[in-house]
């Protein structure tokens, strides 16, 4: 609720920080803080009655579909990545499942999971050099600046009207710089 209004659309950026007491095998300080945030946006907005669309920052790396990330990451992916890569797979399936219910099942209108390739800080490269993919067509790249993220889902959701024509709602969405 924002002002005694449901709120039209929720993000969710939530994520753990890598634990390196075991150099071989890093851990995350809360390793289901994603699905945990995901099932959380869900109660309430049930508990509320209202019907956001829900945008969720997973991860490249999770498509069934084609490869979405650079085949040089591998070793990496599945070493660093290999438990929040399994949170955020357990968030992207309750949000299927959500979405697989009847309309008026559903605590969310929509969805988009926004899976952005490696986090780096710093200024970014702005929105023109910002390139986005679905799962048959990823957007395949190294690295993506926090700050850019932040700048697409602004422009492509909060800017742009949440219309039936946003053409990144409903599905996946890979995004790299």
């Amino acid at each position: 609720m924002y002002n005694g209004r449901p709120v039209d659309i929720i993000i969710s950026g939530v994520g753990g920080k890598p634990v390196f007491t075991n150099p071989l095998r890093p851990r995350l300080d809360n390793p289901t803080i994603c699905q945990d945030a995901v099932r959380t946006i869900l109660a309430a907005s049930r508990a509320l009655g209202a019907k956001p669309v829900l945008i969720a920052i997973s991860s490249v790396g999770l498509t069934t579909k084609k490869r979405d990330w650079p085949i040089a990451l591998a070793p990496l992916n599945y070493w660093l990545l290999r438990e929040p890569h399994a949170d955020k797979k357990v968030m992207e399936e309750t949000i299927f499942e959500e979405m697989s219910k009847p309309d008026e099942d559903r605590a969310i209108r929509d969805y988009t999971l926004v899976r952005p390739s490696w986090f780096t800080n710093g200024e970014g490269v702005g929105l023109g050099k910002i390139r986005a993919g679905t799962e048959m067509n990823p957007a395949v790249g190294y690295t993506i600046c926090r700050n850019d993220v932040g700048l697409w889902i602004f422009e492509n959701f909060l800017r742009r009207p949440l219309q039936l024509d946003n053409p990144y709602l409903g599905r996946p969405i890979s995004i790299t710089a």
